[in-house]
């Protein structure tokens, strides 16, 4: 997981400003808006560049197998809908989201977003031709988001959570998109 490995919640305590901003409301008003360590501030540069170079370190060490056919490495989201509410991130999902409606909660256009800049500095090396970055179809990024193109070297893995298991994934339970209903 993203949280785990790149970047740690021993780490709240320093950079508040590296994880997510939490908002909740109550009949209209907001009660709790708060920094929270259970996901991360995608739209926070400083997250962006710890995750690049993270990514790299794995890259630079034996991990690395230029012959391997296939390199993945998963830039997952952590458990959970704790996903940033701060203004920059808001209005990134919402830009992605289908028109008539726009509220903010398509968190797929932010991890989407990651895996493709880091897989463009990744390609650009010319270093690391087998490598892929991977991200979860999983809860709040299950919408994929509208006019974003995924990188050729980009995986998106559908974590089949809440799915309809009474038919097969390719037949009833979608949506006008394609997109397995989850309701």
């Amino acid at each position: 997981e993203m949280m785990a490995e790149y970047i740690t919640e021993d780490q709240f305590a320093e950079h508040p400003e590296w994880f997510s901003l939490y908002i909740e409301k109550k009949d209209g008003k907001i009660v709790v808006n708060e920094r929270r360590p259970y996901q991360l501030c995608l739209s926070n540069e400083e997250v962006y560049e710890k995750i690049r170079d993270h990514v790299f370190e794995i890259l630079e060490s034996s991990s690395y197998d230029p012959n391997a056919p296939m390199q993945i490495i998963c830039l997952a989201q952590q458990d959970g809908p704790h996903y940033c509410m701060c203004n920059d991130c808001y209005a990134f999902r919402k830009k992605y989201e289908v028109e008539g409606k726009k509220e903010g909660l398509c968190d797929a256009a932010m991890y989407l977003n990651l895996c493709n800049r880091i897989s463009r500095e990744v390609k650009a090396t010319g270093k690391y031709p087998n490598v892929y970055i991977d991200m979860l179809a999983y809860t709040h990024n299950l919408k994929p988001p509208v006019g974003m193109e995924m990188d050729d070297h980009v995986i998106v893995r559908y974590a089949a959570i809440c799915r309809c298991y009474a038919h097969n994934a390719d037949e009833n339970g979608k949506d006008e998109n394609g997109v397995v209903k989850c309701d």
